[in-house]
């Protein structure tokens, strides 16, 4: 909870109103299957609170053009763990095919959502306008992340490394 992070919100989306949110689509992003599965947690969040919840792990600009016409809120959920070797964030396959439909997404209803290492911020998402940084994919990380994009509670995360602006 007390590591939610709010690193940007410049469209003023968070938080979101519980009453306006029925229907939302999440594409997992993750080079590991097993960690993109791990994000049916937040799904059945979202359910519980009656959020109708689309989910995909690969879409494309058409693609997410189109489900977003039909939905209140987009997530892009993130799992990257830390590289064993020093260097940049490599997302590749159906992460990197998510990267792109991201840019395509309406900022006015989507979140890019990382709960991963903060670094894919900077290397893929840094001109996104509302991203967070969660720093892992349990169910204790999904239910505070729901929480505080709703307003139920704060963003009391500080993020851990300084981006350049």
């Amino acid at each position: 909870r007390k590591g939610i992070t709010l690193v940007r919100d410049r469209q003023n989306l968070i938080p979101l109103d519980k009453n306006k949110i029925k229907k939302a689509l999440i594409v997992k992003t993750s080079n590991y299957h097993a960690k993109s599965e791990a994000f049916e947690g937040l799904v059945k969040i979202l359910e519980d609170r009656g959020i109708e919840v689309i989910t995909r792990e690969s879409v494309w600009i058409p693609e997410v053009q189109a489900l977003e016409k039909d939905v209140d809120l987009t997530i892009f959920a993130i799992f990257e763990g830390a590289t064993i070797q020093p260097g940049p964030i490599a997302l590749n396959g159906d992460a990197v095919i998510n990267v792109w439909g991201s840019q395509a997404a309406d900022p006015m209803k989507t979140i890019i959502a990382n709960f991963g290492t903060p670094f894919t911020y900077t290397s893929y998402y840094k001109t996104f306008p509302t991203v967070v940084n969660a720093y892992g994919i349990y169910d204790g990380v999904f239910e505070a992340f729901v929480a505080a994009i709703f307003g139920e509670i704060g963003f009391e995360g500080k993020t851990p490394v300084t981006f350049r602006k």
